[in-house]
């Protein structure tokens, strides 16, 4: 998907974290795949859009660019 920068896996739960270059990026992804997931059933998709905490990704070294 155009923006998309990388997907982090999580094992606990049916679930998925995706970084994005920007928000837009990210909320056209996700409307994008609620009408999808709504479309083959599924009746409740709860997402969640952060940012970035740039100074904490320094100190953790994060690769962000």
């Amino acid at each position: 998907m155009e923006g998309m920068d990388r997907k982090l896996k999580r094992t606990t739960k049916p679930v998925g974290f995706y970084l994005f270059t920007d928000e837009k990026s990210a909320l056209a992804y996700l409307e994008k795949h609620t009408a999808r997931l709504k479309n083959l059933g599924v009746e409740e998709v709860v997402a969640k859009v952060f940012d970035v905490n740039e100074p904490l990704s320094q100190i953790n070294q994060a690769k962000l660019a």
